[in-house]
C-alpha cells in the first residue's frame, strides 16, 4: 500500500499533530525577547563606558534631578547598574506568562514519561563534608 490512502489507516497520526501558535503570541514573545536583549547590551555598554570622561559627563546630566535625594551618588550608581538587570526580570516573567500558553505541554508530558519513579543510587548526588572555608559542598 506505498503511495496509497487506505481507509484502514487514519490520515493524521494523534502523537504527531502540532499545534501552532497564534500570530500575536509569535509577534509578543519574539519583541519581548529582542527588548530584552536590547537591554542587555545596553547595560553592558554602560559598564564599559562608565569610566569615559563623555559618558561621566553625559550621566551627570541625566542624573541631575536625583542629585538632591537622600542616597546620593552611591544611590545613583546602584540605580544605574541595577535598574537594567530588574527590567529584564520583569520582562522574562512577561515572556514566560506567554509561553506558558501549552506550546511545550506534549514536551513536558514525554519527559515525565521517561522519568523514573524509582530513583537509583547516585553517589555525586551526596553532599561531601570537607574541612575548609566551604563546609558542605557537593560531590559534582
Amino acid at each position: 500500500m506505498d503511495g496509497q490512502i487506505s481507509v484502514d489507516e487514519p490520515l493524521l497520526l494523534s502523537g504527531y499533530v502540532k499545534k501552532t501558535p497564534c500570530l500575536f503570541v509569535s509577534c509578543a514573545k519574539w519583541s519581548l525577547k529582542f527588548v530584552i536583549w536590547l537591554v542587555f547590551v545596553a547595560w553592558v555598554a554602560l559598564i564599559f563606558l562608565e569610566p569615559s570622561e563623555f559618558f561621566n559627563q553625559l550621566l551627570d546630566d541625566w542624573t541631575q534631578p536625583l542629585s538632591g535625594s537622600v542616597f546620593g551618588k552611591t544611590g545613583k550608581q546602584f540605580l544605574m547598574f541595577s535598574s537594567p538587570i530588574l527590567v529584564i526580570a520583569f520582562l522574562c516573567v512577561a515572556y514566560l506568562i506567554i509561553s506558558a500558553s501549552g506550546e511545550d505541554d506534549e514536551e513536558l508530558h514525554d519527559q515525565k514519561k521517561k522519568a523514573s519513579n524509582h530513583p537509583s543510587f547516585r553517589l555525586w548526588t551526596f553532599p561531601v563534608l570537607v574541612d575548609g572555608p566551604f563546609g558542605v559542598v557537593s560531590a559534582t
